[in-house]
């Protein structure tokens, strides 16, 4: 009877210990990728003064594109997605609110993620976005895309401005003239 106890005993450690092992491995392995984040620098570019863009920070088995699609009509913000064969994963990315503030929606090739999850730390928002093997396209929907107005877009409405300016102070040169 305590012979089947004690075998019992040590089928019951070694599994708990295999249990352990395994668990231990594959928090070091996420541990390892929250340490390494990846980065995009320049998102957006064309609508920072300073043509320097907005760095953005993301953890991720597969990688995010380069090529950033910021649309200020839709205020959105879409990323480019390459699984690389990776079946499932969470995207975490961390957004500047200077780039995109209180994003409220998240389409995952085309379609609306429920599954998302976002808070604001400071000036960032970090969202969890659930990935799947066939993603390509994510599109973040916030409430406001900042810049909404390029510098060319402020170029054009101050020459516009000072035109209107000189224009009427002219006409009422030439009013005062004829008189």
């Amino acid at each position: 009877m305590y012979r089947a106890i004690l075998t019992v005993s040590v089928i019951v450690g070694f599994a708990v210990l295999l249990t352990l092992s395994t668990l231990s491995q594959i928090f070091a392995e996420e541990a390892e990728n929250i340490d390494n984040p990846k980065f995009l620098t320049g998102v957006a570019m064309e609508y920072d003064e300073n043509n320097l863009g907005f760095n953005i920070e993301y953890w991720l088995e597969g990688e995010l594109s380069n090529l950033v699609i910021v649309n200020s009509i839709a205020n959105s913000v879409t990323f480019e997605y390459d699984s690389q064969g990776i079946a499932e994963e969470d995207l975490i990315i961390s957004l500047p609110v200077e780039l995109i503030e209180e994003p409220i929606a998240v389409y995952v090739n085309g379609e609306q993620e429920s599954e998302s999850i976002r808070f604001k730390i400071g000036n960032v928002t970090q969202m969890t976005i659930p990935l799947y093997e066939n993603s390509k396209e994510i599109t973040i929907v916030g409430v406001k895309v900042i810049p909404e107005f390029g510098s060319i877009t402020l170029l054009i409405l101050a020459i516009s401005v000072i035109s209107i300016i000189v224009l009427t102070s002219t006409q009422k040169v030439s009013i005062n003239f004829l008189k």
